[in-house]
């Protein structure tokens, strides 16, 4: 949780931002379990103008593990190695002591397990949109509605369904242009 006061990378929230912490709005499902590892508590901590402590992430060891489970789980193999995995990133680590998932799942189940624990741990890094392209449940979860404390809409994301070809991206049109056996992906 951002307290107000705190500062993130420079900036300072102010302490009538969303009272009780900034990440403490309804749009957030996560409930503040990925904001420590981007957060600097000590104005003394903080770095000259223009600079950042953080390092820039590029693949995390975690993906690397959980996308080797992952494919184990969709393979069908070895789904104790597949937890196992799993449980190095909830059970290994210093900043973060989470008990084991048991052994002996079944493949939908370890396949929830995992998916679920991809959402803690790639919170707010970007990775969920590729995740929903890549298991192809965007049409469970959209059109989502966002909403205020008030019960207020704040934003309808993909208001008229999430529809298949969202899953590809366009061929840019000078691709296109410069191989005619290529062909527009569907819907595009």
């Amino acid at each position: 949780m951002v307290l107000p006061g705190t500062y993130i990378l420079g900036f300072q929230f102010p302490n009538y931002l969303y009272p009780g912490g900034a990440f403490n709005h309804p749009g957030n499902r996560l409930k503040h379990l990925s904001t420590r590892k981007y957060r600097e508590n000590q104005m003394s901590s903080l770095p000259p103008s223009g600079q950042s402590n953080m390092n820039n992430i590029v693949l995390r060891y975690a993906d690397v593990l959980l996308s080797k489970a992952e494919a184990l789980i969709e393979t069908n193999k070895n789904l104790d190695e597949a937890i196992a995995l799993i449980n190095r990133i909830r059970t290994e680590r210093n900043d973060v002591k989470l008990p084991p998932i048991p052994t002996g799942l079944s493949q939908s189940e370890a396949r929830t397990r995992l998916r679920k624990e991809r959402r803690i741990e790639f919170a707010l890094e970007g990775l969920y949109w590729f995740d929903i392209k890549r298991w192809n449940i965007g049409k469970q979860l959209y059109p989502l509605v966002i909403r205020d404390h008030l019960g207020g809409v704040i934003e309808t994301k993909f208001p008229n369904g999430y529809l298949e070809y969202y899953n590809l991206l366009p061929i840019p049109v000078s691709e296109l242009s410069l191989n005619p056996n290529l062909v527009q992906n569907p819907g595009w």
